[in-house]
């Protein structure tokens, strides 16, 4: 309802400053403040009655159980400090920089090669 009168009246200012436009226009090229402040006003008044005319989300309900279902507090983010978020992965011997160092354009072959035979002549 409110909406509507907003839709209303931003419709009649607009319609008024529109006439007292084209009859200024007719005089001299500059147009008055009030009609442009009256302009602006039915400019926010579309704006009000358009977030005003937003229905609000109706209460969702469990299919199974029919309660309501709610949905998680908003709360702000966390910082990440980043000797706190290396932490579990050092302790796993996890480097930071793994997937560069370990790829395999970077691996020594003969040294792998050295290691294994000496692994397999044990």
């Amino acid at each position: 309802m409110f909406s509507s009168v907003c839709y209303v009246a931003a419709a009649i200012l607009f319609a008024n400053s529109a006439y007292s436009s084209y009859q200024f226009y007719q005089l001299s090229n500059a147009l008055p403040l009030d009609v442009q402040l009256e302009a602006g006003l039915a400019c926010v008044l579309v704006l009000v009655g358009s977030l005003a005319g937003v229905p609000r989300p109706a209460p969702k309900h469990d299919i199974v159980t029919g309660k309501e279902v709610r949905g998680h507090r908003q709360e702000p983010l966390e910082y990440i400090y980043m000797d706190k978020a290396t932490e579990e992965l050092e302790v796993q011997g996890v480097a930071l920089f793994e997937e560069l160092v370990n790829r395999p354009g970077y691996l020594a072959l003969k040294q792998k090669r050295d290691e294994f035979a000496k692994w397999a002549n044990q």
